[in-house]
């Protein structure tokens, strides 16, 4: 007889199943703001009671949904005009707009919630603050400044410098601080030739249409952590007055910071650049930072300035970056970064003290191509060690060498023999972890307990490198920091081995002294014709 309860059983247990797996914990799903739909009543509303948000009064529009589309008419038609009265009241505290965790739908003409105000430095309106007529006033050293590149084309800095007296340089100013962390913009944003004077907090928002903020002036601190802009961003001709964050932002469109000055530092790091990225005749003042930062397609830095340190630690270029007559005042950081196609230095001007350090970068001379001035460029890479770095020199060796640059070649030659110098130095003089004698040890810093390890440990398994001393209980972090410049990781030299170091070492030391190494030809010669002369 056919039995039927079994299936049936497992057929309920199945389904029981399922319907658990369906039900995900409240915990499991991620939150949601309960957004609220912004009505024109509801914003007189906010506007009427202004919260208090880090000291300042500041519109309430947080986690809303507001439609400015031109179908819903009326906010619409008097969204910006109801904004503009309480944001451009006159009294001593400005108010500002808080945007946070909402979403615009349509486009948010931003430039339209400031102050219209003409830009002789006579003619600033009344209504700003005497802090905030000085913070105007800054905008006249920028233009002062930009003099010394290129005659300023802005309508404000040519105002401020009398170079058009008879133009009207109107700009709108945004006496308050503007929040829109995680706003999602739907539509355009325009917030071009406008002057913030407080700070500007964008992190974690969304921009699916073109941005714009173009020659805008930002008088505080910008944020644009976690950005995302989904299309075309414009910051051309732009001034940061203090620092610029856009760390891990996400560029997918091009993006232009064109003729931008950034007084304060700038951060980059771990930005994506999915497509083109424009920083020519930008200025940097402060420190710049693009470490991690991923550019897709080309990298223009065409005629920028970097008047402090420029980062590019582990920086990938999977297309050509260009920095033709870039100018560098202080030393630029390489270390690790990747070139996949062409980095161009042609006519780059290097301040004295200012140097690419390039170790351990991500280079190969048959796929990829360093360009720059010949005879000049050579001298202008650096490597600190020949440790982890005998295939970067080679492929730098190997690069100009096909470009038929041979002084640049011959110069890095000659550099990559003089880190083999210091090394065999180093084998010769410095004490060797693996046989210094106990007391030797101590002198260089070691305590006791920590150098009866190291001797327990080499006695089984010398050491290989350096970083293998931290598997030593006895030996932390701090210490090794402090003391690995200071020995070296090899073999035991026999009495043999040593002398052969030695010979290797005269050798060497004589070929840099009186030839460098082959790559100078003149004092190769004069030396020639003296041995002549002498035998």
């Amino acid at each position: 007889m056919f039995n039927v309860q079994y299936p049936i059983s497992k057929f309920i247990s199945i389904c029981t199943v399922c319907l658990l797996l369906s039900i995900q914990p409240v915990w499991a799903v991620e939150s949601q703001p309960q957004r609220t739909v912004l009505t024109l009543e509801l914003l007189q509303e906010k506007i009427n009671s202004p919260i208090v948000n880090q000291g300042s009064f500041t519109v309430d529009l947080r986690e809303m949904e507001i439609n400015l589309q031109p179908q819903n008419k009326e906010l619409h038609d008097n969204f910006y005009k109801l904004l503009q009265d309480v944001l451009q009241k006159s009294g001593t505290k400005p108010i500002g707009l808080d945007l946070t965790n909402s979403i615009i739908e349509g486009n948010f003409i931003g430039s339209d919630l400031g102050l219209r105000t003409p830009f002789y430095a006579q003619a600033i309106a009344p209504i700003f603050t005497e802090t905030e007529q000085n913070q105007l006033e800054l905008l006249r050293e920028v233009c002062l400044q930009s003099l010394a590149y290129s005659v300023p084309n802005s309508k404000d800095c040519r105002s401020l410098l009398g170079k058009d007296s008879t133009t009207s340089a109107q700009i709108s100013v945004f006496r308050g601080s503007l929040i829109f962390n995680q706003t999602v913009f739907k539509g355009k944003v325009e917030f071009n030739n406008t002057f913030f004077l407080q700070p500007v907090e964008g992190s974690g928002a969304i921009f699916y249409q073109p941005t714009n903020f173009k020659q805008s002036r930002f008088g505080r601190r910008v944020s644009f952590i976690n950005a995302n802009f989904r299309s075309e961003l414009d910051f051309q001709g732009s001034v940061f007055f203090q620092k610029a964050n856009f760390q891990k932002a996400d560029f997918a469109k091009n993006t232009d910071f064109k003729n931008t000055t950034f007084e304060d530092s700038a951060n980059f790091s771990n930005a994506h650049f999915q497509k083109l990225a424009n920083f020519s005749c930008a200025r940097w003042e402060g420190k710049t930072n693009f470490y991690q930062a991923v550019f897709l397609e080309e990298t223009q830095f065409t005629k920028a300035n970097f008047q402090g340190f420029l980062f590019l630690q582990e920086t990938r270029f999977l297309k050509s970056v260009i920095f033709r007559e870039t100018q560098f005042n202080l030393p630029v950081n390489l270390r690790g970064a990747s070139i996949f196609n062409q980095a161009d230095f042609s006519d780059a001007v290097f301040a004295q003290g200012a140097y690419l350090n390039v170790p351990s970068l991500i280079f190969n001379a048959d796929k990829a191509k360093i360009l720059g001035n010949p005879g000049e460029i050579g001298v202008m890479l650096r490597i600190p060690q020949l440790s982890g770095n005998q295939n970067v020199l080679r492929n730098l060796i190997q690069n100009f060498r096909q470009l038929q640059q041979i002084a640049d070649a011959n110069k890095l030659e000659y550099s990559k023999q003089r880190l083999h110098l210091q090394s065999l130095t180093r084998r010769l003089v410095d004490a060797n972890i693996n046989d210094a004698p106990q007391q030797r040890l101590i002198n260089l810093g070691f305590s006791p307990t920590q150098v009866k390890a190291i001797i327990k440990r080499r006695q089984t398994q010398p050491f290989q490198i350096k970083s293998e001393l931290l598997t030593l209980a006895d030996i932390d972090e701090e210490t090794f920091t402090q003391l690995a410049s200071r020995f070296v990781v090899t073999e035991t030299l026999t009495p043999i081995k040593w002398l052969l170091q030695i010979w290797k070492w005269l050798v060497l030391s004589l070929l840099l002294l009186l030839s460098g190494y082959g790559t100078n030809f003149y004092l190769v010669f004069g030396v020639g014709i003296i041995a002549i002369a002498f035998f």
